[in-house]
């Protein structure tokens, strides 16, 4: 059984998440592509609460760049996200996203929770759809 990463309190505290005004600035960005994001980011949610590894690695496009104990590498691919999991969604990084969860922002760039702690993008190559574009998990 994968540990919790994220506690069912602040994983529900976390899906509390499309005010209108987020949802209105998605859909004006991305027309029919924002239709997608809600069941992505409640994925991403689901995964971190449940420690879903492989899960979560699906949400990433790869290469993506994060701090892993405390030092940033390139993780190249699902392989080395798994591998490397714990070290990017240590406890403190994973209670930031319950804390700021609910605050989403849409830009040109993509989505952003937070403060910026990930981002998420939709990409139409090689598949299309929301993937996690950036992770910045350092100092948490």
């Amino acid at each position: 059984m994968p540990t919790a990463y994220l506690s069912a309190q602040h994983a529900q505290k976390a899906t509390a998440v499309e005010p209108s005004e987020f949802k209105d600035r998605l859909v004006l960005l991305y027309k029919d592509r924002a239709e997608g994001f809600d069941a992505c980011y409640r994925t991403f949610l689901k995964c971190l609460e449940a420690g879903d590894k492989e899960g979560m690695a699906e949400l990433v496009r790869f290469p993506i760049h994060a701090h892993v104990n405390g030092k940033k590498v390139e993780i190249p691919n699902k392989k080395a996200f798994v591998a490397n999991f714990e070290g990017i969604f240590y406890p403190g990084f994973t209670k930031k996203i319950a804390e700021d969860g609910k605050s989403l922002f849409a830009s040109g760039q993509g989505v952003r929770v937070g403060q910026g702690m990930v981002w998420f993008a939709w990409y139409s190559k090689p598949s299309s759809g929301w993937k996690i574009k950036s992770i910045n998990n350092y100092g948490y």
